[in-house]
């Protein structure tokens, strides 16, 4: 629907928003790849609650803005999701 109604400012987002999500899961299979199960304990966890709790935070402070928010929990949804 926002690409017919030419929203192309909508279209980024949504788009940035697979993007981001995308780059999580593979991120997170690199580093398995790698690292085995410290990418779950020692590199991910802290990184998933970083990005959860600043989310909140910067949508606290200014609820306009959605870009960083969305975009901090879909790589770390990408991230928890390519976990199970």
């Amino acid at each position: 629907s926002a690409i017919v109604d030419a929203r192309f400012r909508d279209v980024a987002f949504y788009a940035s928003v697979i993007a981001s999500y995308i780059f999580g899961v593979g991120l997170f299979r690199r580093a398995e790849l790698s690292y085995k199960e410290k990418a779950l304990t020692g590199l991910f966890a802290p990184v998933v609650t970083a990005c959860f709790l600043l989310s909140d935070y910067l949508t606290m402070l200014n609820p306009a803005c959605r870009w960083i928010p969305a975009l901090m929990l879909a790589f770390s949804l990408g991230i928890i999701n390519s976990v199970g």
